[in-house]
């Protein structure tokens, strides 16, 4: 080998070498960084956001501007996602970033009939690298995404996080749980060892909840062995069932 040839094989292994620290670099950043960081806005529009209700949903937030021509076009996408997941634990949420007027706001998200949450923007730890921008966080709060909402990986990785929250962990019961069907009022419950189960909330008797699961079973399970907030939330739905 001549020492042109040499030289060349060097620059090119270098650049390569380079090439790799930094990719990886980008991912352990992906990686490390969680919903947690993130503080939200005033809610504007759709359910209230509260982060302590995220714990243990996939969550899509998607950075716009009501001036933003693409953004307005996405919303459309997102508001599709929105209808497909929702039910499965999704949890799709709009900040605007261009500190438009409610009205201005308002009349985009009747457009695009958005029925998904919009927040007055949002403060966390990622640069934007520019509208509309996404990023995806998994049932168990890592960051999985971000970048723009048209790219191929973002749909992907979605889709992955939804089937591991549907069929991947342990349920808070310990064992499987068929998923199969479709009801209202199915949300995302987080035992204190941090494993699932999707179910609906039917009543509380004595010290423990009963779930309708998603196969139409009844189960009871402790309310002590649930996250602390999901008993917060299950004690705020026992207050207000008993004041009606």
């Amino acid at each position: 080998m001549n020492s042109s040839t040499l030289f060349s094989s060097l620059i090119v292994a270098l650049f390569l070498g380079v090439f790799q620290i930094q990719a990886g670099a980008d991912d352990k950043k992906i990686r490390v960084h969680a919903l947690s960081e993130w503080k939200f806005g005033r809610t504007l529009f759709g359910e209230k956001v509260r982060p302590e209700e995220l714990q243990g949903r996939v969550v899509v937030l998607a950075y716009w501007g009501a001036k933003c021509s693409a953004c307005r076009e996405g919303l459309a996408d997102l508001a599709a996602l929105d209808g497909q997941y929702r039910e499965e634990g999704l949890r799709v949420i709009g900040a605007e970033s261009y500190r438009s007027g409610r009205r201005e706001i308002a009349a985009v998200v009747d457009a695009q009939k958005v029925a998904f949450s919009i927040i007055d923007g949002v403060k966390g730890p990622i640069s934007l690298m520019g509208l509309p921008q996404v990023v995806v966080f998994g049932a168990d709060g890592a960051l999985l995404f971000s970048g723009h909402p048209k790219e191929k990986k973002f749909q992907k990785v979605v889709q992955r996080a939804m089937a591991q929250v549907n069929d991947g962990p342990e349920t808070v019961l310990g064992g499987e749980v068929p998923l199969n069907g479709e009801s209202e009022g199915f949300r995302t419950w987080r035992n204190h060892e941090g494993k699932l189960l999707v179910a609906a909330f039917k009543k509380i008797q004595g010290e423990k909840v009963m779930f309708i699961l998603k196969d139409g079973s009844e189960v009871f399970y402790e309310i002590e062995k649930l996250s602390k907030e999901d008993q917060e939330w299950l004690r705020d739905k026992s207050a207000r069932s008993s004041i009606n």
